[in-house]
């Protein structure tokens, strides 16, 4: 569950802990990176949140929701620590509204039949900021420790900054995973690329 506005158009990138990065060109279209932190926990983790802005990223034309959701709990499970898995309360929430039209019906059904939490929003665009980030609200109010907790945002909406700064700060693993593109941040070493990790082609 994981995407994009316009894959074909658009690189894609997982940042770990908002570490900022420099995204390259590449002659992949699909291309995700994966950065990791040398200061991330290695304890175990016991609660994983999925917040999808799924109408600023959406799921790629030529595939199905229910087999990305697959895909995403095969990269979780793939993380070190282990993010997707038994033991772990793992939980994808997307965010939109279905009445709008902009996420096809069909795309809507599958993300049913993949057990996505959906939460309605509002006709205005803001709506789905406002709700996740009450959402990243509540979590942090009830899961604790925060080293046993994960977050991942799949957004490339700057108005998350704030949360995602927050998270950091008070000990929570943020992932965030966006489209955008020629992002100026910090380059690290232990990458791999989006293709690789959900064999989105």
């Amino acid at each position: 569950e994981i995407y994009e506005t316009d894959i074909s158009k658009d690189s894609l990138e997982v940042v770990k802990n908002v570490n900022i990065i420099k995204t390259e060109e590449t002659s992949h279209k699909n291309d995700l990176t994966v950065l990791s932190n040398s200061d991330i926990s290695s304890k175990p983790r016991k609660f994983v949140r999925v917040l999808w802005d799924i109408e600023n990223c959406q799921v790629p034309k030529n595939h199905n929701a229910l087999d990305l959701v697959s895909k995403l709990q095969k990269f979780l499970a793939d993380q070190s620590p282990k993010l997707f898995g038994q033991g772990i309360d793992m939980r994808i929430t997307a965010f939109f509204n279905p009445a709008s039209g902009r996420i096809p019906s069909c795309v809507v059904d599958q993300l049913d039949k993949a057990a996505v939490e959906i939460v309605w929003v509002a006709k205005k665009r803001e709506d789905a900021d406002r709700k996740i980030g009450i959402r990243i609200s509540q979590e942090m109010q009830v899961l604790k420790p925060p080293d046993e907790v994960s977050f991942m945002l799949i957004s490339s909406d700057k108005d998350f900054r704030h949360h995602i700064q927050l998270l950091k700060n008070t000990g929570y693993e943020a992932i965030v995973v966006h489209n955008a593109a020629n992002r100026q941040e910090n380059n690290e070493d232990n990458a791999s690329s989006w293709q690789q990790a959900l064999e989105l082609h």
